[in-house]
């Protein structure tokens, strides 16, 4: 139970900016923590939710949308836009599968990047906007829950059935997940 709990916590690190205390370091623990991701998933969806509907108490629908997407962001250390905007840089601007690692590698932000996650997070505010036309918000806030956790479960089976990208041995990074 003990080291499950250490697999947990090392989803959490992995995944937001909340604290989990001093915790050992192994790549079998995060590759085996890749089982809790999903649950992670829960957590900040949960977080968002909640912001969402607290928010709504005291300002408009599209207001405690852009609130309840912050609160998320700012949970996760940008941890997905930020590889939303290298593959939108990686994508836009390589034309080989070796300039498109490069480029997927460099920590700056370019042009795509930035076009990539005004759009990306303007669509994803917008479709919360529209979904709350068709649901209660109480719903809308259960759907935040839901898409959490299936978009980590999908990252997590993607990981764990299609090969590593680049070579691992020259790599300075491995992969998080093995087959």
């Amino acid at each position: 139970m003990r080291y499950q709990w250490l697999l947990f916590k090392t989803a959490i690190m992995f995944f937001t900016r909340i604290p989990v205390g001093q915790l050992p370091y192994a790549q079998s623990y995060l590759q085996a923590s890749a089982r809790y991701f999903s649950w992670v998933g829960i957590l900040i969806g949960l977080f968002g939710a909640m912001i969402l509907l607290l928010a709504s108490w005291l300002f408009s629908a599209p207001l405690a949308i852009l609130l309840s997407m912050i609160a998320t962001i700012l949970l996760t250390g940008a941890f997905h836009e930020d590889g939303f905007a290298d593959c939108c840089d990686a994508f836009g601007g390589g034309y080989t599968k070796e300039k498109i690692l490069t480029i997927m590698k460099d920590s700056r932000l370019g042009t795509y990047g930035v076009v990539g996650l005004i759009l990306i997070l303007s669509l994803k505010f917008l479709l919360l906007i529209e979904l709350t036309h068709f649901f209660s918000l109480e719903l809308v806030a259960a759907l935040l829950v839901a898409a959490h956790a299936n978009s980590r479960f999908w990252a997590t089976n993607i990981m764990q059935q299609l090969p590593y990208v680049q070579d691992i041995d020259a790599s300075k990074s491995k992969p998080l997940a093995d087959r």
